[in-house]
């Protein structure tokens, strides 16, 4: 499924890997994007030198920076996806959300960050509601975003 051309794969729901339908791509990357005070609160020095370098392009980031990579994903502050490289290993690469948007093309128009983020959390409520669930959006009881760095 995550090689469907109408499925995003990115940790969307707690957290969590979330298959996301085209259909949701906008709100998503409106999101992603908006690098609000949740996202960049408290992020490592780790996260702040590697989210600069995805903003300057792709990035294969080393096995060394795995919890800086995870702070990024978690805080929907990039895409990353996983492939194997021609020797067979896993490999991740890490774009910023406009990065992406170019490459896919056909993601729609711009969300403001503040109609994205009500558009996935109604969506997720509606789930939440259906499926009897507790997903939460990113953002929302966040400690990750609330925790302070300590070196």
């Amino acid at each position: 499924m995550e090689h469907h051309p109408d499925v995003l794969m990115t940790k969307l729901i707690s957290g969590k890997v979330t298959f996301v339908h085209r259909d949701l791509w906008p709100p998503v990357v409106g999101f992603g994007r908006a690098r609000e005070p949740w996202q960049m609160r408290n992020l490592w020095p780790e996260g702040r030198k590697l989210l600069a370098q995805v903003d300057r392009g792709p990035t294969e980031p080393s096995r060394g920076v795995s919890k800086a990579v995870a702070e990024l994903e978690i805080r929907l502050l990039v895409f990353s996806e996983q492939f194997h490289s021609e020797s067979g290993a896993h490999v991740r690469r890490l774009e910023s959300w406009d990065h992406w948007s170019s490459r896919i093309g056909e993601v729609g128009g711009p969300i403001p960050a503040e109609r994205a983020r009500l558009l996935l959390e109604d969506v997720v409520s509606s789930l939440n509601r259906r499926f009897n669930g507790s997903g939460v959006c990113p953002g929302r009881n966040d400690p990750a975003a609330d925790r302070e760095y300590i070196p």
